[in-house]
C-alpha cells in the first residue's frame, strides 16, 4: 500500500530495512492495492508508479515484472521504465504487452546493467530494437551481455539478427521461443547454451523456412515444438504437405530431443560420432538419452523414418511416442514392434516408454 501510495515504505525503520535489501518489484501487488480501480476488466496505468518506486530504491533490482497492468505502449513512456530498470542494475526482467497493439517495438537497445542475468518479452517487437543493439554492440560491446536465459512469447524479431545476436552472447544458456512465428531461415550456434526450447511456434514453409542448430558443445536439451503454415491454395491443384527442415550439426553434448514430428519435420543430421549397423555405417547422437516423437504408427513411411531414426541413438534409455492416428486405425498401430532396433533391444528401458492415442492436434505439446 505504501508503495502505491509513496513510492516507498512510509516511516523510516521500514524504509531503511526496504533500501538495504534488492528490490522485488512485481505490478500485480501495486494493482490490489490500489485505492481506486475502474472496471475488473480494465488494465490500469502503473508506469509512473513503477518508475517512481525504481528511482526511490539505491538497487539492486532483483526482479522487476509487468504482467498485470497496462503496458506503456507511447514509446517515451516505455524507454524511461527502461532506463530507470537500467540505472537500478535489473538482475530479472520480465515484461508483457497485455493491452497495447502487438507491434509496440520495444527499446532492447536501452537496456544496460551488468546485472541482468534473465529477460523476458512477450507480445512486443523487437525488430528495430535488435538491429539497433547489433549497430551499438559493434561499438561498445552488448550492454547486455551477463543475460544468460531469454525468453520470447508471441514476439516479433528479424531471424538474421536473432542468430548473430544469440551467437555473440557468450553466457547465454537457455532460449525459450514461444508462439512465435518464423518467415524466414533461422540458424542458432552457440558455445555457451544449454537449453533451446521452441514451443507452439510455426513457419511460413512458403518462405523455404530452415530451421538450423549447430556448433553448440554445451547444448543437452533440445525442443522443436514448430509446425509449418502452407501458403494458400490457389485453384483446384494438389498442394503436399507442408514440412519444416530441421538441421541439426555437431551438438555431441545433447542428451534430450523432445516435439519431432515426423508428419511436419524433415530431420538432417551431421555428427562426429557414428555407429556400424548391418554393415552400414550410421551417423549418431551418441549422448541422447531421452527422445520425444509423433508418429503415424499405421503409415509404413513413419514407422520406417522411425527406426531409422533411432538407429542414430545407440544410447538411448526413454522413449515418448505419440501416435496421431484416429480411434479407428488403433487397433493397426498395435502390431507395431522395435525388432531389430539396436538401441531397444540393447538399453532401452521399456517402463520408460510410452504409446499414446490420440487425435491429431499441431498446436499441443507432448
Amino acid at each position: 500500500m505504501h508503495l502505491s501510495l509513496y513510492g516507498r515504505p512510509e516511516t523510516e525503520p521500514l524504509e531503511r530495512a526496504w533500501r538495504s535489501l534488492p528490490l522485488q518489484l512485481h505490478d500485480a501487488g501495486l494493482v490490489d492495492a490500489a485505492i481506486w480501480r475502474p472496471l475488473p476488466t480494465m488494465y490500469m496505468d502503473l508506469s509512473d508508479k513503477m518508475i517512481h518506486i525504481l528511482q526511490s530504491h539505491p538497487g539492486p533490482v532483483r526482479c522487476l515484472r509487468m504482467d498485470s497492468s497496462e503496458f506503456p505502449s507511447v514509446p517515451e513512456r516505455l524507454a524511461r521504465l527502461i532506463d530507470a530498470a537500467s540505472k537500478s542494475n535489473v538482475e530479472e526482467l520480465m515484461m508483457m504487452n497485455l493491452t497495447g497493439p502487438a507491434d509496440v517495438e520495444f527499446p532492447l537497445h536501452r537496456l544496460r546493467g551488468d546485472r541482468l542475468r534473465s529477460l523476458c518479452l512477450g507480445f512486443v517487437s523487437v525488430m528495430q530494437g535488435m538491429k539497433d543493439a547489433l549497430a551499438a554492440a559493434g561499438v561498445e560491446g552488448y550492454a547486455w551481455c551477463t543475460i544468460a536465459e531469454l525468453r520470447l512469447v508471441s514476439c516479433r524479431f528479424d531471424e538474421s539478427a536473432m542468430s548473430r545476436i544469440v551467437a555473440d552472447l557468450l553466457g547465454l544458456r537457455k532460449l525459450q521461443m514461444c508462439w512465435c512465428h518464423f518467415s524466414k531461415p533461422l540458424t542458432l550456434e552457440s558455445r555457451s547454451l544449454i537449453c533451446i526450447e521452441l514451443s507452439n511456434c510455426s513457419a511460413a514453409v512458403s518462405g523455404g523456412v530452415v530451421f538450423a542448430i549447430g556448433r553448440a558443445p554445451l547444448l543437452t536439451s533440445l525442443t522443436t515444438g514448430v509446425i509449418p503454415v502452407a501458403s494458400p491454395v490457389v485453384g483446384d491443384a494438389a498442394v503436399p504437405a507442408p514440412v519444416i527442415r530441421i538441421v541439426i550439426y555437431f551438438c555431441e553434448a545433447m542428451n534430450n530431443f523432445d516435439y519431432v514430428s515426423l508428419q511436419e519435420h524433415c530431420l538432417e543430421l551431421w555428427s562426429s560420432s557414428s555407429v556400424r549397423i548391418q554393415r552400414r555405417t550410421h551417423v549418431t547422437l551418441s549422448c541422447l538419452h531421452t527422445f520425444g516423437v509423433r508418429v503415424n504408427l499405421s503409415r509404413g513411411a513413419d514407422t520406417t523414418i522411425l527406426r531409422s531414426l533411432l538407429c542414430w541413438m545407440p544410447n538411448l534409455i526413454s522413449l515418448r511416442i505419440s501416435s496421431v492416428v484416429a480411434a479407428d486405425n488403433e487397433e493397426e498401430q498395435r502390431h507395431f514392434t522395435f525388432t531389430g532396433v539396436p538401441c531397444v533391444v540393447q538399453g532401452l528401458q521399456e517402463s520408460c516408454m510410452l504409446i499414446e492415442c490420440c487425435l491429431y492436434d499441431p498446436l499441443c505439446n507432448v
